[in-house]
């Protein structure tokens, strides 16, 4: 079965990525009572490098050598139109509202390596850059049989992360200006995150006859509960002792919730096939997740702004995660569509001059 076909046979874990798309939203968004989803938004970015590692793992070593060089072509042209966008958009701003100066902040060189430009609303885009990063390691990991390596990483990265995050405390305070980075910066990079969380896909992907044979159903399912209970606590005694600006992304418990839910997709991998979950997850979720600041503070806060200058009707109320969430999906629907026909007419135009 080649990695298209492995991918559309587990339509479960698109659906559990177009959730982590909408979780994604709500980290960016308010929504109503959005703040007791805390515990479990914090999955989204974990499962998305998780889902990636578990798709692009192959026993045939040529097979994942290609699969990681494929990967990484295409998130290299993904990440440059998006960035290229969010600059377009900014110059859009720029000249219309006449403001100062463009919103493209200057870092250090090390902030750009670790966390990519920050232009106008695309600070959140360090995903695809800590993806890229990701994709490196482990192909020069693949290239040189050492792909376990990445397996020993998945500690340490995760140890870093709850050190320098939510768990900062335990240690004296460090001051990361003086590497140019900050703190939630520092906890948040391909180092702390995506390595470790592709690298337990790549071991799931590996291993999961043997995993499927110990862990029976019933058994994913109570850990999934009981994880999401300890996620739940952990959450609450981090909150009270150590109050909401805690900086890290993720807690100790994030990565068990994470992998115990995909483990139950995986007992389920016919889950929601041909469903709008999973054709949102499969065609859409990517663009969601990098579209959704221009969905958010564009369509529906600036358009809400006008609407509201012109009309005098309040739209404030719009300004929500489901609000943005869905407005971000028809925008990537067109988007990619006209893409598509963009490529087609491109093509032919090609094809006419060849001949």
């Amino acid at each position: 079965m080649n990695i298209v076909e492995q991918r559309k046979s587990i339509s479960s874990l698109y659906v559990l990525k177009a959730i982590c798309a909408f979780l994604v939203v709500i980290i960016h968004f308010p929504m109503k009572y959005g703040y007791y989803f805390y515990p479990i938004v914090r999955i989204a970015v974990p499962c998305f490098f998780m889902i990636s590692g578990y798709f692009l793992y192959s026993d045939n070593h040529e097979k994942l050598i290609s699969n990681l060089k494929r990967a990484l072509r295409k998130t290299l042209q993904v990440t440059i139109w998006a960035y290229a966008f969010y600059f377009l958009v900014e110059l859009f701003l720029f000249l219309i509202f006449k403001n100062n100066t463009l919103d493209i902040p200057s870092h250090t060189l090390l902030y750009y390596i670790v966390a990519g430009p920050s232009i106008g609303g695309s600070s959140h885009l360090w995903y695809l850059i800590a993806y890229i990063e990701t994709l490196i390691i482990a192909l020069i990991c693949a290239r040189t049989s050492t792909i376990k390596v990445l397996w020993w990483l998945f500690p340490i990265g995760l140890i870093l992360n709850l050190l320098i995050g939510k768990y900062s405390f335990i240690l004296p305070p460090i001051d990361f200006s003086v590497i140019g980075l900050p703190k939630y910066i520092a906890a948040r990079n391909f180092i702390t995150i995506g390595i470790p969380a592709f690298a337990v896909g790549l071991f799931l992907r590996k291993n999961i006859t043997l995993i499927q044979q110990r862990f029976t159903a019933q058994k994913i399912w109570i850990a999934t509960v009981v994880f999401l209970m300890l996620a739940i606590i952990e959450f609450a005694f981090l909150e009270v002792q150590y109050g909401r600006e805690n900086t890290g992304d993720i807690s100790f418990f994030t990565i068990p919730l994470t992998v115990c839910l995909v483990l139950l997709c995986l007992q389920y991998p016919s889950f929601g096939a041909g469903s709008y979950f999973s054709t949102i997850g499969r065609k859409y979720s990517t663009d969601i997740y990098i579209y959704h600041m221009f969905g958010g503070n564009f369509l529906v806060g600036y358009i809400g702004a006008i609407i509201y200058k012109i009309t005098g009707i309040e739209t404030l109320a719009l300004y929500n995660a489901p609000t943005v969430f869905v407005a971000t999906l028809i925008f990537v629907v067109v988007w990619q569509r006209c893409v598509e026909w963009a490529k087609m007419k491109t093509s032919k135009i090609f094809a006419a001059i060849a001949r």
